[in-house]
């Protein structure tokens, strides 16, 4: 593939990274490097700044129809990541994150990738889970044998 290529604009003969990926371009990257890009933009935000307050104005109408969604998604990982919480975290994230099963400890079919914590004051007590038994425990908690593994921790 091309691995140069010269700006329409300043006629330089630059390196093809220096040029925005564009998918309807033949060697899919457009014909104005990123320097004259960036350029042209602040040019056209400087010379129509009615144009972009009614886009602005849309997108923050936009925004809020959904009132609430990006607080929801802050407060919600706010929520859980008190001391104790991320302490437990940061225990298996350093030091017993390699020493986890090959299989998720419930249903014993598919690969342990998460861990899990029946009790944040013991952060050395993990529950390897596969991605379904975890979600089922956190979610529904109905799931058939994830009692037993509730038990067997107490």
């Amino acid at each position: 593939m091309f691995r140069f290529k010269e700006c329409r604009k300043c006629r330089a003969v630059k390196e093809i990274a220096e040029f925005y990926v564009h998918p309807k371009m033949l060697d899919k990257h457009l014909n104005i490097c990123k320097t004259c890009t960036k350029e042209r933009i602040k040019k056209y935000r400087i010379e129509h700044p009615e144009i972009l307050k009614i886009q602005d104005d849309k997108n923050y109408s936009k925004q809020k129809e959904k009132p609430g969604h990006r607080f929801k998604q802050i407060e919600r990982q706010r929520r859980w990541r008190t001391k104790e919480i991320q302490s437990a975290h940061n225990y298996v994230h350093k030091n017993i994150r390699n020493q986890k099963p090959e299989l998720c400890e419930n249903c014993k079919k598919q690969r342990a990738r998460l861990a899990h914590h029946p009790n944040y004051q013991k952060p050395r007590d993990v529950i390897w889970l596969c991605f379904k038994c975890h979600n089922a425990l956190l979610g529904i908690k109905k799931a058939e044998g994830l009692g037993q593994i509730q038990a067997e921790q107490r």
